[in-house]
């Protein structure tokens, strides 16, 4: 199944504009379902020995793979244990799997932010802060998403 197709049917399952989740898709990953980077500073984890134990892997791997963000919607670990993923994180690098994960995580925001911008701010950063000026820390992310779903949308 094509890129965009799994995308119309997961989104469609969330609930979610399809073209927004192709924009989130092209700002993070370009299209790459099998992209993935690990983030040095990354200091939340979730359950690692329990996960590490399930899987028979070292709590040191657990903690990296939580550190890294994964596939096509670049979904980090930690959230994807949030989220009640089981699997080796690495599996987030198939397509289905991870876009299932980044929708999920962005329903979930859009339920609980009031706008779109907040929700899209809160996916890359984990919440919708704004600067003394009004701005989004992350605006310049917030700008690339919605500048990528008006070439989408053909606007």
């Amino acid at each position: 199944m094509k890129l965009k197709e799994i995308v119309q049917n997961v989104a469609q399952d969330y609930g979610l504009d399809p073209d927004l989740v192709l924009a989130v898709i092209q700002i993070e990953s370009g299209g790459k379902s099998w992209a993935c980077r690990y983030e040095p500073g990354w200091n939340y984890f979730k359950d690692v020995s329990k996960w590490a134990k399930e899987l028979s892997q070292s709590e040191e791997t657990e903690k990296v793979q939580q550190a890294t963000s994964w596939g096509a919607m670049q979904v980090m670990g930690t959230v994807a244990r949030e989220l009640g993923f089981k699997g080796y994180l690495s599996q987030l690098c198939i397509s289905e799997a991870g876009i299932r994960c980044g929708c999920m995580k962005l329903q979930t925001l859009f339920k609980r932010f009031e706008n779109q911008d907040d929700a899209i701010s809160a996916y890359n950063q984990g919440n919708n802060r704004k600067s003394p000026a009004g701005k989004y820390m992350n605006q310049s992310y917030v700008d690339k998403i919605n500048a990528a779903l008006k070439v989408i949308k053909g606007n």
